[in-house]
């Protein structure tokens, strides 16, 4: 009976690693995405190299977001997605450095409540010095962990 449930707790643990480590790494992992993903490739992508300190890198990715990607398009999309794309990478990677690559004070759909202005991101930088909340995915080995203790303890009562 413990077996089973050491190899839920490891397939469990797996799983969740997983998740935590599934974000795109390279810009050229978005090379072979469909058009209409590309924009949500380059953010990934970005999000994924600000949070792993590569900056530079990061930034490219987020000016990858441009109208050439799909023509028809507005352009003020990709300006906004490129704007959320900055402000996600500074965020994530306390560089103030970053929201001053924001254009203008744009404000995004009022159906996604999204926007991203220059003064936003570097006022969630400020709060975030304050409170440090950048890594998630550490908090992920504490649960596994209680799970095996618990069904340990378990074991060892009914013996």
């Amino acid at each position: 009976m413990l077996g089973n449930r050491v190899v839920f707790l490891i397939l469990l643990s797996i799983i969740v690693l997983t998740g935590c480590m599934g974000l795109k790494k390279d810009i050229n992992d978005c090379n072979n995405v469909e058009t209409s993903a590309k924009v949500a490739c380059y953010r990934q992508v970005a999000l994924t190299l600000g949070a792993n300190g590569n900056i530079d890198l990061a930034r490219q990715a987020c000016e990858k977001i441009d109208p050439t990607i799909n023509l028809g398009s507005d352009p003020e999309y990709f300006n906004t997605e490129k704007n959320l794309c900055y402000y996600d990478v500074a965020t994530v990677s306390n560089d103030a450095a970053t929201c001053n690559l924001i254009s203008g004070d744009v404000e995004g759909s009022i159906l996604t409540g999204s926007s991203a202005t220059e003064k936003m991101c570097l006022e969630k930088i400020n709060h975030t010095n304050l409170v440090k909340q950048q890594y998630v995915c550490p908090i992920s080995f504490i649960f596994p962990a209680i799970l095996l203790v618990s069904f340990y303890a378990n074991s060892i009562k009914k013996k």
